[in-house]
């Protein structure tokens, strides 16, 4: 398993994509994109109304269980935990994070609801539209998950960033989950690649 990390570089463009159930017809488009240091929106491919859900959802799990830490491995639960510049931690960052992995059940089912999501970054690098999607991974394989980060009021940050860079990680997807202006009013999202 070969992982590098990169210095990030500021985006040449954006490509806007308006979401169709054919998106996997955009892949080249995507790919041509990406080729040209541009980042990409797919535009509503997800109904904001499920996302408020889901943001609810997270905000009821952190409010009524316990922050818990658990080892990368292949049977890990679906956990929470507030993170405020760990050593451990490859990115500086305080936020409030949520992890879910496709051998658990939670009332989403995220890796069906994002399993499209998945899809296309596999299908951009190259790889089987499925791979890694597997509920019973066997112990060769990456270990994939939904992350959701919170930052909290007056102070929540991710510091800029690459993410490490393999096969399984040549590409990031990100849905948000707020607004500006009703949600925070500084800040925001800064994209390098």
């Amino acid at each position: 398993m070969s992982l590098t990390r990169v210095e990030p570089k500021k985006c040449k463009g954006l490509e806007v994509i308006e979401y169709n159930k054919d998106i996997i017809a955009n892949i080249e488009k995507i790919k041509n994109a990406i080729d040209n240091d541009k980042a990409v929106i797919i535009k509503d491919m997800y109904p904001k109304q499920l996302l408020m859900k889901i943001r609810q959802y997270l905000f009821n799990v952190g409010l009524n269980s316990l922050p818990s830490y658990h080892a990368l491995d292949h049977k890990i639960p679906d956990h929470h935990l507030i993170l405020q510049n760990h050593p451990d931690s490859y990115v500086d960052s305080y936020a409030h994070k949520f992890y879910f992995y496709p051998w658990n059940q939670n009332v989403f089912d995220f890796f069906k609801i994002f399993r499209e999501m998945f899809q296309i970054k596999n299908l951009i690098t190259g790889l089987d539209p499925d791979k890694y999607l597997l509920s019973n991974p066997s112990s060769d394989d990456f270990v994939i998950r939904c992350l959701f980060h919170h930052y909290p009021a007056g102070g929540g940050y991710i510091a800029k960033h690459s993410d490490t860079v393999g096969v399984h990680q040549s590409v990031t997807s990100i849905a948000a989950l707020s607004d500006k202006g009703s949600d925070f009013i500084g800040g925001g999202y800064m994209l390098w690649i």
